[in-house]
């Protein structure tokens, strides 16, 4: 049986972090006494963007000094988030009371590198450059390499408070080879590092050394109801279309739908490159089946089935289908949100791939309204 913190770590690692929050939340109100789940739950509503009700949570379930590290230090972490997401005017005063978090845990346990290079990193934004590298110098000291990615990961930090960009150089390169699939680790360490590199004078390009894959949203097409002779070389040139864009872009993530039509020519492009895709329906798989895929013809049927399973298909969130092309919308709206939120996690580009004829729509659903809804947030409308 699934214990609920190892399906609540499931969810997050498909970047549904709010149903991560839900999952831990209601194992802790079926009777659950774990301050592992507490932790779970306030972290993923942190990562889902809501940061303030996360620092509330935290308060009300009074994880402030707990005994274990990890757990006391996610108070710093919160704060830290406000402090990188506030404004010139509000910066300084929240990174003083990230960086005062973290000493706290870091003061009880001196051998602990996390809540150390975090302290050092906040007094700096905080303004007080002289306790940050007195502590940048003290974990310099003490860190230990035990083959991990963190022990790189701090030393880079501590040398790129201390001014030293070569040593810090060295240490990303062999962060970045230690980093494996743990992209989210990478994506700290870029965004704290972008901000003191370039209080401390250092290229903040060298994050860079950290590589960071694209993700996209797809989207695309269905075939016509009735397959044209030269139908076939058609899809063959499409393919070969898709697979020159999927390359170019060099894509490890890919959100999007599974109809008939260019959502399979993606998916399965994509498994050829080893990507796993997250297939996002908008309501039951039945349903989507019958609807989107099957009145093109059983071959689609069988090329979805082959997909599906090897996909991560995360529960819809739509209730049953209405007839209603809005409810096709809904579900192009979440593919597109988990793709820009899984990017913005992993601290990566994100873009949309479409194979789209060019001819605009007024319906509120299909390729033509998914291109034109994912460029109104790029242009700012």
């Amino acid at each position: 049986m699934t214990e609920p913190i190892d399906e609540v770590r499931t969810l997050e690692a498909a970047g549904l972090f709010l149903s991560a929050y839900d999952r831990a939340m209601a194992a802790l109100a079926a009777g659950a006494d774990d301050d592992r789940l507490r932790h779970r739950a306030v972290l993923a509503l942190a990562r889902g963007g809501a940061t303030r009700p996360a620092l509330a949570l935290f308060r009300q379930f009074g994880l402030r000094g707990h005994a274990e590290t990890d757990i006391a230090a996610l108070e710093g972490r919160l704060l830290k988030d406000l402090a990188l997401r506030a404004g010139p005017a509000r910066i300084q005063p929240l990174a003083a009371r990230a960086a005062a978090a973290y000493t706290r845990v870091w003061r009880r346990d001196p051998a602990a590198p996390y809540p150390a290079i975090n302290a050092a990193s906040m007094s700096l934004l905080a303004g007080d450059r002289h306790g940050a590298l007195e502590i940048a110098r003290r974990v310099r000291l003490l860190q230990r390499d035990d083959g991990g990615y963190w022990a790189a990961a701090t030393m880079a930090e501590a040398s790129v408070l201390l001014g030293d960009a070569d040593t810090a150089r060295r240490h990303l390169e062999v962060a970045q080879a230690r980093a494996g699939d743990d992209f989210a680790a990478r994506a700290t360490t870029r965004r704290q590092l972008r901000l003191v590199a370039a209080i401390m004078g250092i290229d903040p390009r060298i994050i860079d050394t950290l590589r960071v894959p694209k993700t996209i949203h797809y989207c695309g097409h269905m075939p016509e109801a009735a397959p044209a002779p030269d139908a076939a070389r058609h899809e063959l040139a499409l393919v070969a279309r898709i697979d020159r864009a999927l390359a170019e872009l060099d894509v490890s993530f890919a959100y999007g739908a599974l109809a008939a039509g260019a959502d399979i020519l993606f998916v399965e492009a994509l498994l050829r490159r080893g990507v796993r895709p997250t297939v996002v329906l908008p309501f039951d798989r039945e349903t989507f089946v019958r609807e989107s895929v099957l009145p093109y013809g059983a071959a689609w049927v069988a090329r979805f089935e082959r997909c599906v399973a090897k996909c991560d298909v995360p529960e819809p969130e739509g209730g049953r289908y209405r007839h209603d092309e809005l409810d096709f919308g809904h579900g192009s709206r979440r593919a597109m949100g988990l793709a820009r939120l899984h990017a913005r996690r992993i601290d990566g580009a994100v873009a949309q791939v479409a194979a789209w004829d060019g001819v605009a729509s007024a319906w509120e659903a299909g390729t033509a309204s998914d291109v034109a809804r994912w460029a109104r947030p790029a242009a700012g409308r």
